[in-house]
């Protein structure tokens, strides 16, 4: 939908007043599953395949600064359904200087406009990739996606979307989370890989 990919876009206009003014970039490998069909259509512009979009995300920043704390390493969890909540979990072997300037990152470039960010914690988060398998979690929330390969081999891809830039396709096996917030579990639906980079120049554009 329109309002996500300026979301993802990271413009002025969803920069909180904390971030105004901080001089931050960051640069990370992102992993998504949502209720969609394979390929969310949400992605390029268009409806959610069906009446929600439910999902799980998973950051990890390759490198990136807030001002003077660095963010290389550091891991984030999310849970959403769109235009309505955000669940955030920030690894707990990030530092609190870590995890509070990412937060800021977070509402500045990646929260999703119209949802609310009703949960933003620390604890554990997980990320591991065997053979064709992709699987990330944290407390109540697990994820398991399945490549789905080209004639290559290898996931099929898309090296120059402009919001999504390396994109590999890949498909959900087991998708559950339980939180005080909602229940839900997905199976067959859409997942992908991708770079995912931001700043405060960018915001500025």
């Amino acid at each position: 939908m329109t309002k996500r990919i300026l979301s993802l876009l990271g413009l002025a206009a969803l920069l909180s007043t904390t971030a105004l003014g901080i001089d931050w970039k960051v640069q990370a490998d992102y992993a998504e599953t949502c209720s969609c069909n394979v390929i969310c259509p949400c992605l390029f512009g268009g409806d959610p395949s069906h009446r929600e979009c439910l999902g799980q995300g998973y950051l990890r920043i390759r490198k990136g600064h807030y001002g003077n704390v660095d963010l290389a390493g550091v891991e984030v969890h999310s849970t959403f359904k769109m235009g309505e909540w955000e669940r955030y979990t920030v690894s707990d072997q990030a530092t609190p200087e870590q995890a509070e300037a990412v937060h800021q990152v977070i509402k500045a470039a990646f929260s999703l406009p119209g949802s609310e960010i009703v949960s933003f914690k620390q604890g554990p988060v997980s990320y591991r990739v065997e053979g064709d398998h992709i699987r990330f979690g944290t407390d109540g929330s697990k994820v398991d996606l399945e490549a789905v390969n080209g004639a290559d081999g290898t996931p099929m891809r898309l090296e120059n979307h402009p919001m999504f830039p390396h994109y590999k396709v890949y498909r959900s096996v087991n998708v559950e989370h339980e939180s005080e917030t909602r229940e839900f579990s997905l199976s067959g639906t859409n997942g992908f890989t991708c770079v995912r980079s931001a700043s405060s120049e960018d915001a500025k554009s």
